[in-house]
């Protein structure tokens, strides 16, 4: 009798060790599915991450030759105003040695309007 008692008393443990094991399992097996969830949230975040730094990249990309083409741009219109501005130095200069030559011009008319004075002054005393 006290064999058959003591069995039951080991059964009684091992069937609350196996329920103990079996709750645990349980909650590793919930564990496991969390994790698994938690995995793929973090795939799809790190996918999402790729993709836009992916985007990001292509738009650095694209600003970097916006970038290079502005700066041709700049370069060839600071090229047309350094032509522009030499243009305009020849022009000043053409405009300056015009004024001369009309002030030499207007010069050489007096001259002779004083010359054509002088002579119909001339004629008109000789008899």
């Amino acid at each position: 009798m006290a064999v058959q008692r003591w069995t039951d008393e080991m059964l009684d443990a091992l069937s609350s060790d196996v329920a103990a094991i079996q709750l645990t399992l349980a909650q590793v097996a919930d564990l496991q599915v969390d994790l698994a969830r938690a995995m793929g949230r973090v795939a799809e975040s790190q996918s999402r991450s790729e993709r836009e730094l992916s985007e990001a990249r292509s738009q650095i990309r694209g600003l970097a030759l916006g970038q290079s083409r502005l700066q041709e741009s700049m370069a060839e219109i600071q090229a047309e105003v350094r032509a522009l501005t030499a243009g305009q130095a020849r022009m000043q200069e053409a405009i300056t040695e015009s004024q001369a030559m009309i002030r030499t011009l207007a010069a050489g008319q007096e001259q002779q309007q004083r010359i054509l004075e002088q002579l119909m002054r001339r004629s008109s005393d000789s008899p």
